[in-house]
């Protein structure tokens, strides 16, 4: 089985240049990606959906801005080629809620944005 973080982490994983993690690490460097996600739901026998939320985490605005834009355009291609490459059935991705400012009050010295959107996925290995 795999899940739809473990997808867009594989995903984004060399493309964005910085850590692309589940939980903020205890170390926090100064700008890093999180991957969540909400409860999958089985669309068909072998396709599910899950609602990913992805956090960047900058030193400052314009950079958080920046960057969870390009992040952004990054899932596409994502989408497009590194999924592909992965061998997993990804059917696709639709954007749910597009860049925002999104502070993280645990984390004040730093800014985060966030995006969304939807995955269509196979949790079972195309292989």
């Amino acid at each position: 089985m795999i899940t739809a973080i473990e997808i867009v982490q594989a995903g984004l994983d060399g493309l964005v240049h910085v850590p692309v993690t589940h939980h903020v690490p205890r170390v926090r460097p100064e700008r890093f990606v999180r991957v969540d996600q909400g409860p999958p739901r089985e669309i068909t026998p072998v396709a599910d959906q899950a609602l990913v939320i992805i956090q960047v985490y900058a030193p400052d605005d314009a950079a958080g801005e920046e960057w969870a834009i390009e992040t952004s355009g990054l899932i596409h291609g994502a989408l497009a080629h590194r999924w592909f490459e992965m061998g997993e059935r990804v059917f696709g991705w639709e954007v749910s809620q597009g860049p925002h400012p999104f502070p993280d009050p645990d984390v004040p010295d730093c800014v985060r944005w966030q995006l969304s959107g939807t995955l269509l996925f196979s949790p079972t290995s195309a292989g």
